[in-house]
């Protein structure tokens, strides 16, 4: 399944479960607004039209098989965020004038601390569901909540996979790989990267041989290809957005620059469906660290989270 589909309906479960009357679907009466701030617009909007086809398969379930929300239906009072002052802008409206409690988004780490701040002075709760900016949770807003890991975390389970899986498999030690960091410039590229430089230097002695940052906006990485040649590395680390990492792959290809292995993370870039739709077999090679892992083990869950989670897996094959 689009892994942002289900990022965004499982923080809606998780965010409402404790309103939902899920023993069966009623006569629902009035209305409860929930806030959607999503870039619908943009350059992001590739990932915020995936996390909004998500909440609204939530929605639908919630409605028709789960009692709505404390006996109302559930409606979603969406606004667009394709960039921060139209993120904060938006959640201010959904707040002020839509009457919203809880307002959930943003998945960008570009747009989450604008959102969140703006939700935070409504006195409104801020559900974020994938922003991974590592300072999201350290400014000390008390109606602020994230479900995703953040960008350290990333980081420092993309260094495990290298250590452990990768180096033994290219019949080298973890201190011996030669690995190159490039990434996006924003909260998100830099966190993750900056996570994994430091594990991979201090606990593994990996041997950095380039670092690289650009604009996700960028139509041409030619001229940071040309220096991955040069670095000749083992690895190469990548987090991208979504065009970007199909631009890199396709450039990189006409630049002959090979690398033994590829490893980004998050569900953007290499691990977003449409890179695969985008180049076919040539999209075979990259390794993406995405969530849910598989530890996620669905009887583990609530039996009130077991009745959601199997309804939103039966939903997405419909």
């Amino acid at each position: 399944m689009p892994m942002k589909r289900f990022i965004a309906a499982g923080a809606l479960g998780v965010a409402l479960t404790f309103h939902l009357g899920v023993t069966s679907a009623q006569q629902l009466k009035g209305e409860y607004k929930l806030g959607v701030l999503e870039p619908l617009t943009g350059n992001l909007a590739v990932q915020g039209k995936l996390h909004l086809e998500g909440y609204e398969i939530m929605r639908d379930l919630i409605n028709s098989r789960f009692g709505g929300v404390m006996g109302r239906k559930l409606v979603l009072v969406v606004g667009d965020a394709p960039d921060p002052t139209a993120a904060a802008s938006e959640a201010t409206r959904l707040a002020t004038r839509e009457g919203v409690k809880i307002i959930t988004g943003t998945f960008s780490s570009i747009l989450c601390g604008a959102a969140s701040e703006a939700a935070a002075r409504q006195n409104v709760i801020y559900w974020e569901t994938s922003c991974v900016d590592p300072r999201f949770t350290r400014r000390g807003l008390k109606n602020v909540f994230r479900t995703e890991i953040d960008g350290i975390g990333f980081g420092w389970y993309n260094v495990e996979f290298i250590a452990k899986y990768l180096a033994p498999r290219l019949g080298k030690k973890p201190s011996e790989l030669r690995i190159a960091y490039i990434a996006e410039d924003s909260s998100y590229g830099q966190g993750v990267t900056e996570a994994a430089r430091e594990r991979a230097k201090k606990e593994f002695g990996m041997q950095e041989v380039a670092l690289e940052y650009y604009t996700f906006t960028t139509n041409d990485l030619t001229p940071v290809i040309l220096k991955l040649k040069n670095a000749n590395p083992d690895v190469l680390h990548h987090i991208a957005r979504d065009q970007d990492a199909i631009l890199f792959w396709r450039q990189a290809r006409e630049q002959n620059f090979e690398v033994k292995a590829v490893v980004h993370a998050g569900a953007t870039g290499y691990g977003n469906p449409g890179f695969g739709k985008a180049l076919g077999n040539d999209a075979n090679g990259p390794f993406a660290l995405s969530e849910p892992g598989p530890g996620f083990l669905i009887d583990k869950l609530s039996p009130d989270g077991q009745k959601i989670e199997h309804a939103f897996r039966e939903a997405l094959k419909a």
